[in-house]
């Protein structure tokens, strides 16, 4: 039997004011899908750092500089003031201050700010799944002085090594067009400190390059050899990876310099062509494509969060790559021949008899050096 129609209409009418008092859940998923991505945008903007970096390497001083670039005492470098510089830093995703990264340091063709700089958002798959922490000196566009966009790389490099727990042997220069150039000549010049370069559409070798089916034309040299030692190092130890485009004007030259490195016994070269691609930022994939060939290891030895393993032990297998460094850089200062190359000679020789020294690299670092 219904109840009374005065009861009826009670009923209808607490119904209706529950309805309107009583919250209700998100009308579509969409509203949620919203709040989610939001959320990761403010994740990844507090993972977009802008900072002063306030000591610069030891590798960027223009005396030691010099001595890379083969300078006279009277044919001094330039040098510039890194309390007007700024970096721009992006830690990857699920940064912890325990645990252990990569570093990589681009340059980039013309100078940029936290608005304009477009390449976050492009590699941020790559650099969080190989567990990569990006810096980038902001003023070292293409117009800059070359001695000043290796420098403020190197300090770039210093300042995270400095900050943040690195890997032995997982330190990378990065570049497009002159950017790319500039990242070749450190991984090169200063096979000591970095243990590979990417390079896309751009590049630079420090012999002259034959230009495919020319006998008489080359692609001029870029900068002057580094030393025998560094070049051993090289070839057997780093990693290279120069990009193009098929409609790349760049793709001759950096097609001959892979040709050419591969002549010379690099074993670690890579080449990547992108399809139609001009002279320009190569897409995503191939970014991420780039970065697997340069890092290869820390695509096992990460986390599902990017997370390198912790570093070697002192002493075991992660040992002989920095002890081979140290030896490199030894051998090049001492061809300096000035009280300025012998005193980093010096530097370098502490820091290896500290760290490995009872390894051999010390004892003929001591040879060289004079030591017992």
């Amino acid at each position: 039997m219904p109840p009374p129609r005065p009861l009826r209409l009670l009923i209808a009418f607490v119904s209706v004011l529950v309805w309107a008092v009583c919250p209700s859940p998100p009308t579509s998923r969409g509203q949620g899908d919203e709040a989610t991505q939001q959320a990761e945008v403010e994740v990844e903007a507090a993972r977009e750092l802008t900072v002063q970096v306030e000591e610069r390497s030891p590798h960027s001083r223009p005396d030691r500089m010099g001595v890379r670039f083969h300078r006279t005492a009277t044919d001094r470098i330039e040098d510039y003031d890194l309390a007007e510089e700024q970096f721009l830093v992006r830690l990857p995703r699920g940064f912890t201050p325990e645990g252990t990264y990569g570093v990589m340091v681009y340059i980039s063709p013309a100078d940029v700010t936290p608005e304009t700089h477009r390449g976050y958002e492009a590699w941020a798959s790559a650099l969080d799944a190989h567990g990569l922490i990006l810096i980038e000196p902001m003023r070292v566009g293409n117009d800059r002085n070359p001695w000043h966009r290796v420098g403020l790389a190197l300090d770039g490099v210093h300042y995270i090594q400095s900050r943040y727990q690195i890997d032995d042997g997982r330190v990378y220069a990065c570049g497009m067009s002159g950017g790319g150039k500039i990242a070749s000549m450190l991984g090169l010049l200063w096979g000591g400190v970095f243990d590979g370069s990417f390079s896309f559409c751009g590049t630079m070798y420090y012999r002259n390059v034959p230009l495919e089916g020319s006998t008489d034309r080359a692609w001029g040299a870029g900068f002057n050899p580094p030393d025998e030692g560094v070049i051993a190092l090289n070839r057997t130890r780093h990693r290279y990876v120069l990009l193009t485009g098929e409609k790349d004007p760049a793709r001759q030259s950096i097609l001959d310099t892979v040709k050419q490195m591969k002549r010379e016994g690099y074993e670690r070269v890579t080449y990547l062509e992108v399809p139609e691609m001009g002279h320009q930022w190569p897409p995503a994939a191939y970014f991420e494509k780039g970065v697997d060939a340069l890092d290869p290891a820390s695509g096992e030895a990460g986390d599902a969060d990017g997370v390198a393993t912790q570093p070697a032990e002192a002493g075991g297998a992660g040992a002989q790559p920095e002890a081979d460094r140290h030896l490199a850089m030894i051998r090049l200062y001492l061809q300096g021949n000035t009280p300025e190359s012998r005193a980093a000679a010096e530097e370098e020789y502490e820091a290896l008899a500290r760290d490995h020294p009872n390894s051999p690299q010390r004892a003929e670092a001591g040879t060289l050096m004079g030591k017992p």
